[in-house]
């Protein structure tokens, strides 16, 4: 029996369906039944409850941990610290207790520090700013994780993630939504390199059933962000001449949007945060060791867009 958390998120969603697929008992952790997840048992509670999250590890081998708080900005945020990583702690420690054999938990690249020079691997340092709230909280449950035995532990590490599946739009998969709805005013410049969401969780399968160990970065190529906007535009047949922003022009605007940053609920998609990161991201980062030891294929980006255009047109999700 598997049990997952983070079933109603993009990688949870498109995780418990390959497990139906593939005909793998799992069960779920869900704030409230959902409609969304169909013919699998729903645990309702959540992180923070202790009942609950004991129910969810109760006679299971193996708890694949995808829930997480998203925050793409700067700033000491408690709640993301407490979920991301206090929760998570709590879980594995909940999952140990009750006899589970493996943990598998989905970390993020922005876990780990670019480095200065050379390839970006699995030996990055992990994240020490305590101001970034996301990165840090993740590199926190990885230096717990990296400290723990009696029990397999995995770890993956992926990139930009796009693909259906995505109730929420989150990075990349923002910027396509705005292609689609002819509501993209304007292009950043820099970049990022983009995963398949199919691919992460067909990793994670393959680490289930093989009870792989270790910290995996899942990657696929890096593309600029007019690029990957060019590729949409020609996939959705949608005419794009957004204007195209230079790098002094983007950090002016990020520090504008910063300061309403602070009074929205949900952070803007361009500020310090999202401006730095497409930009600071120099090195080539190698998944050689996910090939290498998870069965890692990453697919062609082609197919990942036609994927992302069809859950946009009608929540169509497309299964390999």
């Amino acid at each position: 029996m598997i049990a997952l958390t983070g079933a109603t998120g993009h990688v949870g969603y498109v995780l418990h369906h390959y497990l139906q697929k593939e005909n793998m008992e799992h069960k779920v952790l869900v704030r409230k039944r959902t409609d969304r997840l169909q013919n699998v048992e729903q645990i309702v509670g959540d992180l923070t409850h202790q009942q609950s999250i004991q129910q969810f590890v109760n006679k299971v081998d193996t708890v694949i941990h995808s829930a997480a708080v998203v925050y793409p900005r700067y700033g000491e945020n408690q709640d993301v610290y407490n979920v991301n990583y206090l929760c998570s702690k709590n879980l594995f420690e909940q999952a140990k207790k009750a006899g589970v054999n493996h943990f598998i938990f989905i970390s993020s690249i922005h876990s780990m520090e670019v480095p200065a020079s050379g390839i970006f691997d699995e030996t990055a340092a992990l994240v020490m700013d305590e101001n970034r709230s996301y990165d840090y909280s993740k590199a926190q449950m990885e230096r717990f994780l990296s400290q723990q035995n009696g029990m397999k532990i995995t770890i993956l590490n992926p990139t930009s993630i796009i693909g259906g599946g995505d109730f929420y739009f989150n990075g990349f998969n923002q910027l396509f939504r705005l292609i689609h709805s002819y509501r993209l005013p304007m292009l950043t410049q820099g970049g990022f390199d983009v995963v398949d969401v199919k691919d992460v969780a067909k990793s994670c399968i393959f680490a289930v059933r093989n009870e792989v160990e270790g910290k995996f970065i899942l990657g696929n190529t890096y593309y600029s962000i007019p690029e990957i906007a060019k590729m949409y535009g020609n996939i959705s047949q949608k005419l794009i001449t957004p204007i195209k922003l230079s790098t002094s022009i983007m950090k002016m605007l990020a520090t504008f949007t910063d300061f309403v940053d602070k009074f929205s609920k949900s952070p803007l998609p361009i500020n310090s945060y999202s401006i730095n990161t497409l930009l600071e991201l120099k090195n080539p980062i190698s998944h050689q060791k996910a090939v290498n030891n998870l069965g890692f294929n990453p697919k062609v980006i082609h197919n990942s867009l036609q994927d992302i255009h069809k859950w946009i047109e009608n929540e169509e999700l497309i299964l390999d």
